[in-house]
């Protein structure tokens, strides 16, 4: 058994970094001093503050004097779009700014519906001048005349790398405004924005395209939102994502806005029986030779057809990520086009997507959950997988633990590098994990499993004892001896056992709100040959004492 004090700072590093993409920093760092000093700037680097919560006149929480966690923050975001007292809002956006380290910020997302004075700017400049993504939801007019200012200095746009801005570009004047913007914002590689259309009278759009046209503009990538784009000029894009509203655009629009031979990575947005677009994106691409390796699509079963002939027209792929809507059936999903991509694909990840929590159009889709019942096909696909991810999808049923347990088998038995058992209530982090009833044996270097005991907590301590004596016996032979094994649980692992030589290492994760809810967990008597760390808590750890 290893004591954190002993751990070299690279493996605390790597074990924090674990946890935080599958969990919540905030109960690590009530384990240990130690942990919590590498686990804070991982919980402050991504720092969403809402503005309804907080006051100027009375410091909680993120404002708390001696807080080290500001300090750390590399993107900081406010919420919601129209606080309640937007005078008061714009003060707790000025402190919170302040107290980030001086150039520390990356990237900076203000509220899109409230009036942001010109101090919030200057403060912005003054001490975050190496920004390089900016989300701004000011009417073009006004932020153009803002930050034409000279107190904004060419130097400083420059090192804008993203811009966003939410807000509809209704008028000529917005679109003048942000054309002034853009000719200086020299290294800009993303922009989003939104306007009805470059080509209507009431919008002339000559000053923008005359900013993304400039040769020191090097735009790699355009988020589509409402309607936008529609004459950039065969645009040198390596990413491209378009949203539902996308899907009426004719081809000609498309083929004369973007160069498609430089994509690399399509994200699209479906959900509208979009036969049509996938139609025109699949000639567009085979036209212009392009060498598609990433595609993201959310789709519902109106698009299961069209998506499943696009996916087979051309090969080459080499990441697939499908998020069905879950008012969809998935079961009628062909997965016949695997085989066009069979010698690239390395990455598959099927989720469930809930559409209506999309916030706006072309957000990332975020919004998952573990797949469950949905495309039983992918079971004889899985075998082909370098990486395999099981999960029992939280399924309630009575045979799901029994299915579990099969395809648990196959994948333990055949897993040649690494194991990584996390049980508990599966994170949004983990989402798209592939429920399997009936799997061969599979091919993996790597498997991720994932068991939702809330479902199976009255037996808890059968069903672990069933499950570690399984592990014990498949990889207690010679052959699984270099092999390593992590276990995460959201339920402290309470009792190791009386023998102190086993190898049996446990990395335990331990929310305080279960702390004790459960009863102990028994390891005595098993045999794993591991080679990784052992850490190992009572329920009555004192982390003062590390």
């Amino acid at each position: 058994m290893s004591s954190i004090s002993t751990l070299p700072p690279e493996l605390l590093l790597n074990i924090t970094d674990f946890i935080h993409r599958r969990s919540d920093l905030n109960n690590l760092c009530r384990v240990s001093r130690r942990l919590q000093a590498t686990a804070i700037p991982r919980l402050y680097e991504y720092t969403k503050l809402d503005l309804d919560k907080f006051s100027s006149a009375r410091p909680n929480g993120f404002f708390t004097a001696g807080n080290p966690g500001p300090e750390h923050v590399k993107k900081l975001s406010f919420t919601p779009s129209e606080p309640r007292d937007p005078v008061d809002a714009v003060k707790v956006m000025k402190k919170a700014i302040l107290l980030c380290a001086k150039d520390g910020l990356r990237s900076l997302r203000l509220p899109n519906k409230i009036k942001l004075d010109d101090g919030l700017f200057v403060i912005v400049y003054m001490n975050q001048q190496r920004l390089q993504s900016v989300e701004l939801g000011l009417p073009g007019q006004v932020l153009g005349i803002q930050l034409r200012s000279p107190t904004f200095p060419d130097a400083w746009l420059s090192t804008i790398k993203r811009l966003r801005t939410p807000e509809l570009i209704e008028s000529s004047q917005d679109l003048e405004a942000y054309g002034s913007l853009l000719a200086r914002l020299h290294n800009l590689q993303e922009l989003e924005i939104q306007t009805h259309s470059f080509t209507t009278d009431e919008a002339d759009s000559t000053p923008l395209l005359e900013s993304l046209d400039k040769e020191s503009l090097a735009l790699k990538t355009l988020l589509a939102g409402t309607k936008k784009g529609n004459e950039m000029r065969a645009m040198q894009l390596e990413r491209l994502v378009l949203s539902r509203q996308d899907l009426s655009y004719p081809r000609r629009t498309l083929t004369s806005s973007i160069n498609f031979s430089m994509i690399v990575t399509l994200e699209l947005e479906l959900c509208n029986s979009a036969t049509t677009l996938l139609d025109t994106l699949a000639m567009d691409f085979r036209d212009h030779g392009a060498e598609l390796k990433v595609l993201k699509a959310g789709f519902d079963s109106r698009d299961c057809t069209a998506l499943t002939n696009f996916l087979r027209s051309f090969s080459g792929l080499r990441a697939v990520e499908l998020y069905y809507s879950t008012d969809a059936d998935g079961s009628n999903f062909d997965l016949s086009w695997l085989a066009t991509h069979e010698s690239t694909l390395k990455q598959l990840r099927v989720c469930a997507w809930d559409p209506s929590a999309m916030a706006i159009a072309g957000a990332p889709l975020r919004s998952y959950a573990p797949l469950s019942e949905g495309f039983p096909k992918l079971n004889s696909v899985a075998t082909a997988m370098p990486t395999i991810r099981l999960s029992n999808g939280g399924a309630a049923q009575d045979d799901g633990l029994q299915a579990y347990f099969a395809a648990f088998d196959a994948i333990v038995t055949n897993c040649e590098r690494k194991l990584v058992c996390f049980f508990g209530t599966p994170s949004m982090e983990t989402g798209g994990l592939v429920k399997a009833r009936s799997l061969q044996p599979l091919d993996v270097k790597e498997a991720y499993v994932e068991l939702n005991m809330r479902r199976y907590a009255e037996r808890l301590d059968r069903f672990v004892d069933q499950l570690f004596a399984r592990i014990a016996a498949i990889w207690g032979s010679t052959s699984r001896e270099a092999a390593p094994l992590l276990i995460f649980m959201d339920n402290v692992i309470r009792e190791h056992g009386s023998d102190s030589t086993s190898p049996f290492e446990v990395i335990s994760y331990v929310p305080s709100t279960q702390a004790s809810a459960l009863g102990p967990i028994r390891l005595a008597g098993i045999r794993v040959p591991i080679e990784e760390l052992a850490l190992i808590y009572p329920s009555k750890y004192d982390p003062t004492k590390d």
